[in-house]
């Protein structure tokens, strides 16, 4: 498509307030497939989470955490992750 990565993960929220999270899911990969990046990630991560794929979720989450292992709020979005 023509969108930028930007507009793909403004996308992706939309559907996530949607609650349509394999569309969310499907944005989110779009924009890392057009320029990696740490917020692209984080959404997806975040996006899988809550669609109910937690074991990806946490995979990407741990993915984050190498480059950011004193993160925060990586941190408690993992635990976050970890309790549903």
């Amino acid at each position: 498509t023509d969108l930028s990565p930007d507009d793909h993960l403004l996308l992706a929220d939309v559907h996530a307030a949607l609650k349509d999270f394999a569309a969310a899911e499907r944005a989110c990969r779009s924009a890392l497939l057009a320029r990696p990046s740490d917020a692209a990630e984080r959404k997806l991560a975040d996006v899988l989470s809550w669609g109910g794929k937690h074991d990806e979720a946490l995979a990407a989450f741990r993915r984050l955490r190498v480059a950011k292992p004193n993160d925060t709020e990586l941190l408690v979005r993992t635990a976050e992750t970890m309790i549903w």
